[in-house]
């Protein structure tokens, strides 16, 4: 689960609930309530898979409990589907380079994502002004803290 993932120092994980903060905000899908979708209710985190609703307002809700692995099916009302509280999805490298990008559209922060992970910061096109390393392999939440320090400048923390 992404949420208790982030070993990062105190610091960087404020900064991190910053930057991911923003990126949710100029992503507001993330919070859509879908497949991949983390929810809390009841103090646990769950994971949603998916839901159906019926004509009579009733929804099957089908999410797991990525801790102990239980699935669970349940029958829920609106209001009872209302309950759950969105945590959302966890940001994907296309969030972030959507956030960077609506974060300044003119793209004035000169930045090149080589196919490698490679964020590079230039200035007047030539030199790097800045630099950071995205693991592919790794979500958001598990970046390192020069990553998520590097995407706070890209993304300003306000």
């Amino acid at each position: 689960m992404w949420i208790l993932q982030v070993n990062i120092l105190d610091m960087t994980n404020e900064t991190y609930n910053q930057v991911r903060a923003l990126i949710v905000e100029k992503c507001p899908e993330l919070l859509e309530l879908k497949f991949g979708c983390e929810v809390q209710k009841y103090g646990t985190i769950f994971t949603w898979l998916h839901m159906v609703t019926d004509e009579n307002s009733m929804s099957r809700c089908t999410y797991v409990n990525m801790k102990t692995g239980q699935l669970h099916q349940v029958l829920e009302t609106i209001s009872g589907v209302e309950e759950f509280h969105i945590l959302g999805r966890e940001p994907s490298l296309a969030d972030v380079l959507r956030a960077i990008h609506k974060s300044n559209p003119a793209n004035k922060t000169n930045i090149t994502l080589e196919s490698d992970g490679q964020f590079i910061q230039r200035t007047n096109g030539e030199n790097p002004n800045g630099k950071a390393s995205w693991d592919l392999s790794k979500p958001f939440s598990q970046q390192q803290p020069e990553v998520i320090e590097f995407l706070s400048t890209l993304i300003p923390i306000k």
